[in-house]
């Protein structure tokens, strides 16, 4: 009777090696496939030929040469700026091209860019223990040597001049206006997901370099960079070490134009890109046109001032009474973005026609008009009190308070809110008005008050850019008498 009986237990045991064998032929799988795809990056970057790799010959327009000089430091910081030609995109000032602040990039046999003097003869290849070596060694994550410097061109097409490589173009940022107190909009285009891959990781990376823990393990950064040797490297001597990297937060108000963070800038992005053909981030999980040194470079600069406030957070900690407020003004902020992205929706449910004029406004026009009050006297009644703004159009402001926010406070077929906070309530406070706020410029002329705008100069007139105007009649027929 126990013969045609099976049992589990034995069952289990004589599955158990099987398994383990199906798990290490999965991982052999997984270590060929990386393998496999390193060897063809590296054999295209030989510029082995097909018949001998069995891949195909690069096109002729993959490979560009663009020779160029790695701009001084010893000369005057004006005349750097007006060499190099760099864009500011953090504070909207242009100091021209970056291509030649922080040395010229030399595109890579995949079609990205390192700099042509990191081309060195004794820089490790692609194997990740040779990279691992070579930065134990000292060295700052250099470009690997299988980089030739006029790139495997194909059997009898040598370009004499290459064409032009496909530059990164950044979200585009306007110039601010000349007259204080207007400001331009808040709107730019998404980011998609491979972009915030990207930003996420060079944020990660230059958090690892600076010596900041993780948010389980918090750890003390390491010390910005000391006078002495910042002076020290404007006459020529060592820069950052990408082991023990430092910021200078001395010399610049921002952190940005520094020279010392240009250089620590070109070492991170070359060791940036080292990882990357590493496979350190994973395959295809970045756009392949980002993958420049010039636009990682970028990403490094940008977030200095991020950094800047970690580290005065760590060192210059705020008393209790700054943090609060800053905390306070944190959460206002939020509220009204938040509610700015709920009157976008509101609008694409309820007032489709409402779209368009939604499209020329942003956060800045329709939800800065709103100051708040956290600690109300009454309680369990949470407010908003909202204050006019005089620049803008009052019929505008009636329009989004009464045919968009009345929806914010819909009930359910059960005559209930749904889950979650409340939306506060919205009062109006008429005997307050701002005056001094940011105004921005580029609006349809309607969207202005009138009185106001009878009361600019020409000057002022010119620099508001106003677009032809959008009949609002429409909306203003609806609102309550």
């Amino acid at each position: 009777m126990r013969i045609g009986r099976v049992d589990a237990v034995s069952t289990t045991s004589l599955l158990r090696p099987w398994m383990g064998i199906i798990l290490r032929m999965r991982l052999m799988t997984s270590l060929l496939r990386c393998a496999h795809m390193r060897g063809y990056r590296w054999l295209k970057a030989e510029g082995v030929g097909a018949q001998d790799a069995h891949y195909d010959q690069p096109s002729e327009n993959e490979y560009h040469y663009l020779p160029s000089e790695d701009a001084p430091y010893d000369q005057p910081f004006e005349d750097f700026i007006s060499d190099a030609g760099w864009q500011d995109t953090a504070h909207n000032n242009s100091y021209g091209d970056a291509t030649q602040e922080m040395s010229q990039d030399l595109p890579r046999a995949d079609g990205r860019d390192y700099q042509e003097h990191e081309m060195s003869q004794d820089a490790p290849g692609l194997d990740g223990q040779d990279y691992d070596e070579h930065l134990s060694n000292g060295a700052s994550g250099s470009v690997p040597s299988h980089r030739p410097e006029n790139g495997p061109w194909p059997s009898g097409n040598v370009p004499t001049q290459g064409p032009s490589p496909q530059r990164y173009t950044a979200r585009t940022r306007r110039y601010p206006p000349m007259v204080i107190g207007f400001t331009n909009g808040h709107n730019r285009g998404p980011k998609d997901r491979k972009t915030r891959k990207l930003h996420r990781s060079v944020r990660k990376m230059m958090k690892e370099k600076l010596g900041f823990g993780s948010k389980r393990k918090p750890s003390q950064p390491h010390p910005p960079a000391a006078i002495d040797d910042i002076a020290r490297f404007l006459e020529g001597g060592p820069g950052a070490d990408m082991d023990n990297l430092q910021l200078d937060l001395i010399t610049t108000s921002d952190g940005i134009r520094s020279h010392w963070n240009a250089d620590a800038a070109k070492k991170f992005a070359a060791e940036f890109l080292q990882r990357v053909d590493n496979c350190w981030f994973g395959e295809n999980v970045f756009h392949e046109h980002h993958l420049t040194s010039q636009h990682i470079r970028e990403l490094f600069l940008t977030r200095i001032r991020y950094f800047r406030e970690l580290y005065r957070s760590k060192y210059f900690p705020a008393s209790d009474q700054v943090h609060q407020l800053r905390k306070a003004l944190d959460r206002r902020t939020s509220r009204r973005l938040s509610l700015h992205k709920l009157r976008k929706r509101m609008c694409r449910d309820y007032e489709p026609g409402l779209q368009r004029v939604l499209e020329h406004v942003d956060d800045e026009m329709i939800s800065e008009d709103e100051t708040d009050i956290e600690h109300t006297r009454a309680a369990g009644i949470k407010v908003f009190r909202r204050v006019r703004k005089t620049w803008v159009n009052p019929e505008l402001t009636s329009i989004f308070h009464n045919l968009l926010d009345v929806h914010l406070y819909r009930m359910n077929v059960f005559a209930q809110f749904g889950a979650g906070n409340q939306f506060r309530q919205r009062i109006n406070h008429p005997s307050a008005s701002k005056s001094h706020t940011g105004v921005v410029v580029g609006l349809p002329v309607n969207f202005y008050n009138s009185g106001w705008l009878r009361r600019r100069s020409p000057e002022e007139i010119s620099e508001l850019r106003c677009e032809p105007l959008i009949d609002l009649t429409p909306f203003t027929a609806r609102l309550p008498r």
